[in-house]
C-alpha cells in the first residue's frame, strides 16, 4: 500500500481507504471490528453518563461530568454518529461537560452544519458572555465545512455584521474569509463596519473581506489610521493571488521535502541526507 504522504489527491486517500479497510476488515480480531466496538463502547459509555447527571448524589454526577467528556472527546476523533443529537444538546445547555471548540470543529469536519445551525439558533438572544464565547466558537468552526449552503453563509454574514460582541464578529467575518469573502452585499458590509471598528483584529478581517469583494484597496491606506496587522493585511492584498497562504499551517517547502516518506531512520544517513 501506498505511503499516504506520497498521494495527491482525495480519489487517493479513498482508494487507501478500501483497500486498508478490506485488508484489516476479519472477524473477530480485525482492525476495523475492533474500531467499530470502540465506538459502541464509548457511545454506550456517553449514553449511560449523560443519565447519571440527574443523580441525586453529587458525586456521581461529578464522574458522570469527567465520562462525558472522556467520551464526547473521543467520538469527536472517531465520528459522533447516531449520538451526534445528544452531542449537541449538551453543547447548548451544558456546555461545561464538553470542550465546544473542539465538538463545534468535530461537528464541522464531520459535515454536520445542520446541528451547528441548530445550535446557533438555540442560542439566539442569551446575552450572558458564556454563551457569546459559545456562539463563536461555532462560528469559526464553521471555516472548516467543506461545503458551505446558503444557510450558512447567510447566518455568517449576519453576525459578522450585527453580532452583539467583538468575539462574535470576529469568528463570523474569519469564516467567511475562508470561504472567498461574502455574496453582493460584501463591499457595503466591510466598507461600512471597517471605519466604526475599534479592534485591530476584526478590522483587518473587514479589510479582507473588503478586498474579497472587489472593494478599493489602495484607498483605504490613505483614509484610516491602521495598526501593523491592518497594513500587513493591505499588503497581502496587493500582492496575493488569494487567501489559501492566511490559513496554511505549514510552508509548501516542508511538505514537499520532508513528507515524502524517505526521511532517514538510521542517526547515520542524515550525514548523507539533501535537507539536513
Amino acid at each position: 500500500m501506498p505511503r499516504i504522504s506520497q498521494m495527491a489527491d482525495l480519489k487517493d486517500v479513498k482508494e487507501w481507504s478500501a483497500e486498508f479497510r478490506g485488508l484489516n476488515s476479519g472477524e473477530p480480531d480485525g482492525w476495523v471490528c475492533g474500531r467499530q466496538r470502540l465506538v459502541a463502547g464509548l457511545m454506550d459509555l456517553l449514553r449511560s453518563s449523560v443519565r447519571a447527571l440527574d443523580s441525586s448524589s453529587e458525586l456521581e454526577r461529578h464522574r458522570a461530568g469527567r465520562r462525558v467528556r472522556f467520551a464526547a472527546f473521543r467520538l469527536g476523533q472517531l465520528g459522533f454518529g447516531s449520538e451526534a443529537r445528544t452531542i449537541c444538546d449538551l453543547l447548548v445547555e451544558q456546555p461545561w461537560l464538553v470542550n465546544p471548540r473542539l465538538v463545534s470543529r468535530d461537528f464541522a469536519l464531520q459535515g454536520r452544519a445542520d446541528l451547528l445551525l441548530e445550535a446557533l439558533e438555540h442560542l439566539r438572544g442569551r446575552s450572558e458572555p458564556e454563551w457569546a464565547y459559545v456562539r463563536a466558537v461555532i462560528m469559526k468552526a464553521m471555516a472548516d465545512l467543506s461545503d458551505v449552503s446558503t444557510d450558512v453563509r447567510a447566518v455568517l454574514e449576519d453576525a459578522a455584521r450585527a453580532a452583539s460582541t467583538t468575539l462574535e464578529r470576529t469568528m463570523a467575518s474569519e469564516a467567511l474569509i475562508r470561504h472567498g469573502g461574502v455574496g453582493a452585499t460584501g463591499h457595503t458590509l466591510a466598507i461600512d463596519e471597517i471605519a466604526e471598528s475599534e479592534d485591530p483584529y476584526l478590522c483587518k478581517n473587514y479589510v479582507l473581506l473588503h478586498g474579497l469583494a472587489g472593494g478599493d484597496v489602495e484607498g483605504l491606506s490613505g483614509e484610516l489610521a491602521f495598526a501593523p496587522i491592518l497594513h500587513e493585511a493591505l499588503e497581502y492584498l496587493r500582492i496575493a493571488s488569494d487567501y489559501d497562504d492566511l490559513y496554511r499551517h505549514e510552508p509548501e517547502v516542508l511538505r514537499r521535502r520532508f513528507y515524502e516518506g524517505d526521511y532517514p531512520d538510521d542517526p547515520e544517513a542524515f550525514d548523507d541526507f539533501p535537507y539536513s
